[in-house]
């Protein structure tokens, strides 16, 4: 007979378990094995109790709110969290179908916000799911109805620019490509103009400010505004700003920006993919910031006749400068050498190949040091450092570009990495080292850590490499060629797509 141990192991594992081998232990006079047991037990009824409750939401396409929320709260109770977003996806559908708009919008937002929060799960990682959504958000749109009396004929001479974003926090990535977008937008070429659909939810003193002082307009939905209300807001704010192209820098999630994308608000629609695109067929163009993502996506696209491109993320290069380090406050001699990598999964990516590349290189040179920059408890790495004996010249720091100026080379911790960390480096003229980890890819390290003026040569090509390819003013001109193309102006010539590779970094020789 199996054990208590092996029994609950295979429940919490949602393994077959039969019943009957638990009610031995609920009567045992050990306190431990009757909670253990009967905690068991409870957990294999309640499934079953869903399940009968699945089989009845079906029964009635999820139409009953009441039931669906007592099949949301056993899925919590279980910790099957994975399992609420379709169950209340499929009753906004069924609400929207009976013409209840706002209870069936913002049940299907909530149910995508849910799986955001913890990273696209099971639903959500399917596109056929993703495209039944915006299925659904179009569905409501249409019935919704909004249109635009005096047509979008604008006839401006200088292109006006919407961005839509959810909500805008100084610390998010958006908001710094939004600001860095402010500030190098020529406006005798493009005006910005910046929109915020969950004002409620604002954390973005800083870049609120900076956007207004480049000159950009900014609007922020009404802050206890509905998704209904919300999307009407901003539908009317963006026809009265007669926008030319609108870019939907949003997710799914983002239900009033969701019904506005399917309303004639803009003479060309674009979705800013950064995790998910929105999927809607309204949509003229798609941009990728991840080259391999776009690859994967293009055909999809193609044969949809929507446009798709890769435009790199620029960096913002004023902001990189500000408290820079110096050596001295870190304790580090003049005279080290000092490699650095950085990134927010570092603790995943940093294998065994790169570990043994960084022991090899710090043997080499005794006054060489490492820093790994990045969040994360690095406990494998660790012990691997320890055990080559080099530990004591590896540090560990939470910071990125402050801590990146006082280094000598950047190790890329794959072939092809572009992180926010190695542009930050390439903007401080950092030279870069890329490419497959192996013989060569030590001797390069080699090379550098021996030659202080190679570095220095390749650090400057870095800098201008970061200025022609990578600046947030190329990404601005990029967005514009592309918004000029959809519109069918003629300002300047659109560029060739540049979404079949990402931009390629020099390498050392």
């Amino acid at each position: 007979m199996a054990s208590l141990t092996e029994l609950v192991d295979r429940v919490n594992k949602s393994a077959p378990v039969e019943p009957l081998q638990l009610e031995i232990y609920q009567k045992s006079t050990n306190d431990a094995e009757r909670f253990l047991s009967h905690r068991a037990a409870a957990t294999l009824k309640l499934r079953e109790g869903r399940r009968h409750l699945r089989q009845c939401l079906e029964a009635i396409d999820f139409a009953d709110q009441r039931m669906v929320e007592e099949y949301l709260q056993i899925c919590e109770v279980l910790g099957d969290l994975d399992e609420r977003t379709e169950p209340l996806a499929r009753f906004g559908a069924a609400a929207i179908a009976r013409g209840e708009f706002s209870l069936g919008i913002e049940a299907i937002q909530t149910a995508v916000s849910m799986e955001l929060q913890r990273g696209a799960g099971s639903f959500l990682s399917k596109k056929e799911n993703c495209l039944w959504l915006a299925s659904q958000y179009e569905r409501a749109a249409q019935e919704i109805g909004w249109w635009t009396p005096e047509g979008m004929d604008w006839g401006h001479d200088v292109l006006r620019l919407g961005w839509i974003i959810t909500e805008i926090a100084d610390e998010s990535a958006a908001a710094r490509m939004l600001a860095g977008l402010a500030d190098v937008l020529n406006p005798k070429r493009c005006e910005l103009f910046v929109y915020s659909t969950n004002a409620a939810a604002q954390g973005g003193a800083i870049t609120l400010r900076t956007l207004q002082e480049s000159g950009a307009k900014v609007w922020l939905g009404p802050r206890n505004g509905n998704a209904l209300s919300t999307a009407g807001a901003l539908a009317e704010s963006m026809v009265l700003d007669e926008i030319d192209a609108a870019i939907f820098d949003v997710t799914q999630a983002d239900a009033a920006a969701a019904l506005v994308a399917s309303w004639p608000v803009a003479r060309a629609k674009i979705n800013w993919s950064l995790t998910s695109p929105l999927y809607s067929a309204e949509m003229n163009a798609v941009i990728y910031s991840d080259a391999k993502r776009h690859d994967a996506e293009k055909d999809f696209w193609a044969e949809r006749r929507i446009e798709s491109r890769f435009i790199f993320e620029g960096t913002v290069p004023e902001k990189i400068r500000e408290g820079v380090a110096a050596r001295r406050a870190w304790g580090i001699p003049e005279s080290a050498v000092v490699l650095a990598t950085a990134g927010t999964n570092l603790e995943q990516t940093l294998g065994d190949e790169f570990v043994e590349t960084v022991i090899e290189a710090l043997k080499t040179n005794r006054q060489a040091i490492c820093l790994i920059i990045g969040p994360g408890n690095f406990s494998a790495q660790k012990k691997r450092f320890a055990g080559a004996g080099v530990s004591g010249r590896v540090g560990y720091v939470a910071g990125t570009a402050e801590v990146l100026a006082i280094c000598d080379i950047y190790l890329a911790d794959s072939p092809d990495a572009q992180t926010e960390g190695m542009l930050q480096a390439m903007e401080l003229g950092k030279p870069i080292l890329v490419g497959k980890l192996g013989a060569q890819y030590s001797a390069r390290l080699a090379k550098l850590m021996r030659e202080p003026e190679q570095r220095r040569i390749l650090g400057k090509t870095m800098r201008r490499q970061i200025s022609e390819q990578f600046s947030i003013r190329r990404t601005a001109e990029l967005i514009i060629e592309l918004c000029n193309s959809l519109l069918g102006g003629d300002q300047k010539a659109p560029a060739p797509p540049v979404s079949e590779t990402a931009p390629a970094l020099a390498k050392v020789a």
